[in-house]
Protein backbone atom coordinates (compact mmCIF):
# COMPACT_ATOMS: atom_id res chain seq x y z
CA UNK A 1 0.00 0.00 0.00
CA UNK A 2 1.15 3.52 -0.75
CA UNK A 3 1.55 6.29 1.86
CA UNK A 4 -0.48 9.40 1.03
CA UNK A 5 0.34 12.76 2.60
CA UNK A 6 -2.95 14.28 3.75
CA UNK A 7 -1.51 17.53 5.07
CA UNK A 8 -3.09 20.69 3.79
CA UNK A 9 -0.92 22.53 1.30
CA UNK A 10 0.73 25.62 2.69
CA UNK A 11 -0.05 28.91 1.04
CA UNK A 12 2.67 30.40 -1.08
CA UNK A 13 3.73 33.70 0.45
CA UNK A 14 5.68 36.35 -1.30
CA UNK A 15 9.09 36.85 0.25
CA UNK A 16 9.17 39.55 2.91
CA UNK A 17 10.63 42.76 1.54
CA UNK A 18 12.94 44.88 3.65
CA UNK A 19 11.69 48.43 3.72
CA UNK A 20 13.94 51.43 3.34
CA UNK A 21 15.00 53.26 6.46
CA UNK A 22 12.84 56.17 7.50
CA UNK A 23 15.98 58.30 7.64
CA UNK A 24 16.89 57.60 3.99
CA UNK A 25 13.37 58.46 2.80
CA UNK A 26 13.25 61.52 5.05
CA UNK A 27 16.58 62.79 3.68
CA UNK A 28 15.34 62.42 0.09
CA UNK A 29 12.02 64.11 0.81
CA UNK A 30 13.77 66.92 2.70
CA UNK A 31 16.15 67.57 -0.20
CA UNK A 32 13.37 67.69 -2.79
CA UNK A 33 11.06 69.77 -0.58
CA UNK A 34 13.73 72.33 0.30
CA UNK A 35 14.56 72.71 -3.37
CA UNK A 36 10.93 73.10 -4.48
CA UNK A 37 10.02 75.49 -1.65
CA UNK A 38 13.39 77.32 -1.75
CA UNK A 39 13.98 76.77 1.97
CA UNK A 40 17.18 76.58 3.95
CA UNK A 41 18.21 74.75 7.12
CA UNK A 42 16.46 75.89 10.26
CA UNK A 43 13.17 76.78 8.62
CA UNK A 44 9.73 75.70 9.78
CA UNK A 45 10.04 72.95 7.15
CA UNK A 46 12.58 71.19 9.39
CA UNK A 47 10.09 71.35 12.26
CA UNK A 48 7.40 69.72 10.10
CA UNK A 49 9.75 66.84 9.34
CA UNK A 50 10.55 66.37 13.03
CA UNK A 51 6.86 66.28 13.90
CA UNK A 52 6.01 64.08 10.90
CA UNK A 53 8.62 61.34 11.32
CA UNK A 54 5.97 58.78 12.29
CA UNK A 55 3.94 59.64 9.18
CA UNK A 56 6.99 59.11 7.00
CA UNK A 57 7.67 55.78 8.71
CA UNK A 58 4.08 54.69 8.01
CA UNK A 59 4.34 55.91 4.40
CA UNK A 60 7.49 53.83 3.85
CA UNK A 61 6.11 50.51 5.07
CA UNK A 62 2.31 50.63 4.91
CA UNK A 63 0.84 49.43 1.59
CA UNK A 64 -2.36 51.37 2.38
CA UNK A 65 -0.46 54.70 2.51
CA UNK A 66 0.16 55.51 -1.13
CA UNK A 67 0.70 59.27 -0.99
CA UNK A 68 2.60 61.54 1.38
CA UNK A 69 1.65 65.18 1.03
CA UNK A 70 3.62 68.17 2.24
CA UNK A 71 1.52 71.33 2.41
CA UNK A 72 2.94 74.82 2.61
CA UNK A 73 0.63 77.41 4.15
CA UNK A 74 1.46 81.10 3.73
CA UNK A 75 0.12 83.21 6.53
CA UNK A 76 0.21 87.00 6.39
CA UNK A 77 2.06 88.64 9.26
CA UNK A 78 0.49 91.75 10.74
CA UNK A 79 3.21 94.32 10.37
CA UNK A 80 2.87 97.27 12.73
CA UNK A 81 5.28 99.41 10.76
CA UNK A 82 4.08 101.78 8.08
CA UNK A 83 5.71 99.66 5.39
CA UNK A 84 3.51 98.92 2.38
CA UNK A 85 5.26 95.61 1.95
CA UNK A 86 3.21 92.52 2.91
CA UNK A 87 5.17 89.84 4.73
CA UNK A 88 4.29 86.19 5.11
CA UNK A 89 5.37 83.34 7.30
CA UNK A 90 5.42 79.81 5.91
CA UNK A 91 4.03 76.87 7.83
CA UNK A 92 4.37 73.25 6.73
CA UNK A 93 2.27 70.19 7.47
CA UNK A 94 2.68 66.52 6.43
CA UNK A 95 -0.37 64.34 5.71
CA UNK A 96 -1.02 60.88 4.34
CA UNK A 97 -3.38 60.52 1.39
CA UNK A 98 -5.21 63.79 2.10
CA UNK A 99 -5.03 66.71 -0.29
CA UNK A 100 -5.85 70.27 0.74
CA UNK A 101 -7.33 72.62 -1.81
CA UNK A 102 -7.62 76.09 -0.38
CA UNK A 103 -6.30 79.56 -1.06
CA UNK A 104 -2.69 80.01 -0.06
CA UNK A 105 -1.71 76.31 0.06
CA UNK A 106 0.98 74.82 -2.16
CA UNK A 107 1.65 71.08 -1.94
CA UNK A 108 4.13 68.43 -2.97
CA UNK A 109 2.78 64.90 -3.40
CA UNK A 110 5.17 61.97 -3.00
CA UNK A 111 3.52 58.94 -4.63
CA UNK A 112 4.82 55.41 -4.13
CA UNK A 113 5.19 53.26 -7.26
CA UNK A 114 4.96 50.03 -5.22
CA UNK A 115 3.18 49.13 -1.97
CA UNK A 116 6.30 49.79 0.14
CA UNK A 117 9.58 51.62 -0.33
CA UNK A 118 12.26 48.93 -0.51
CA UNK A 119 15.65 49.06 1.12
CA UNK A 120 17.66 47.66 -1.83
CA UNK A 121 16.43 50.26 -4.35
CA UNK A 122 17.08 53.98 -4.48
CA UNK A 123 14.36 56.11 -2.92
CA UNK A 124 14.32 58.27 -6.04
CA UNK A 125 13.40 55.31 -8.28
CA UNK A 126 10.43 54.36 -6.08
CA UNK A 127 8.64 57.71 -5.82
CA UNK A 128 6.86 60.06 -8.17
CA UNK A 129 6.82 63.73 -7.20
CA UNK A 130 4.14 66.22 -8.19
CA UNK A 131 3.98 69.87 -7.22
CA UNK A 132 0.54 71.45 -6.78
CA UNK A 133 0.80 75.21 -7.01
CA UNK A 134 -1.60 77.60 -5.35
CA UNK A 135 -3.90 77.84 -8.36
CA UNK A 136 -7.06 76.38 -9.82
CA UNK A 137 -7.17 72.55 -9.67
CA UNK A 138 -8.57 72.58 -13.23
CA UNK A 139 -5.65 74.66 -14.53
CA UNK A 140 -3.18 72.43 -12.68
CA UNK A 141 -4.65 69.22 -14.07
CA UNK A 142 -4.85 70.66 -17.58
CA UNK A 143 -1.25 71.83 -17.39
CA UNK A 144 0.06 68.44 -16.22
CA UNK A 145 -1.94 66.46 -18.77
CA UNK A 146 -1.43 68.71 -21.81
CA UNK A 147 2.21 69.66 -21.18
CA UNK A 148 3.67 66.51 -19.63
CA UNK A 149 1.47 63.41 -19.59
CA UNK A 150 0.03 63.59 -23.13
CA UNK A 151 3.41 64.23 -24.84
CA UNK A 152 4.98 61.45 -22.72
CA UNK A 153 2.23 59.02 -23.73
CA UNK A 154 2.31 60.00 -27.42
CA UNK A 155 6.08 59.59 -27.54
CA UNK A 156 5.77 56.15 -25.95
CA UNK A 157 3.09 55.09 -28.47
CA UNK A 158 5.16 56.37 -31.41
CA UNK A 159 8.37 54.71 -30.21
CA UNK A 160 6.82 51.35 -29.37
CA UNK A 161 4.36 51.16 -32.24
CA UNK A 162 1.52 50.19 -29.89
CA UNK A 163 -1.09 51.96 -32.05
CA UNK A 164 -0.13 49.86 -35.09
CA UNK A 165 -0.44 46.59 -33.16
CA UNK A 166 -4.23 46.82 -33.06
CA UNK A 167 -4.36 48.00 -29.44
CA UNK A 168 -7.87 49.43 -29.07
CA UNK A 169 -7.05 51.32 -25.85
CA UNK A 170 -4.47 53.64 -27.41
CA UNK A 171 -6.86 55.85 -29.43
CA UNK A 172 -9.26 56.29 -26.50
CA UNK A 173 -6.44 57.12 -24.08
CA UNK A 174 -4.91 59.58 -26.53
CA UNK A 175 -8.16 61.56 -26.61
Amino acid sequence: MMDVDLEEPTEAHEPEVSTASTEDVLNYIKAVSKSVFAETEGSSLDEAFLIGTDLIKKFVGDPQSKVLLLHQYKKQIDDESDSSEITYTKLYHLRLDEQVVEQGVTSIAYIKKAPVIEEDKSVYSQLRVINFENSSPFETLHSYVSNAVAPYFKTYVNQTGKARDGDKMVPSVEK
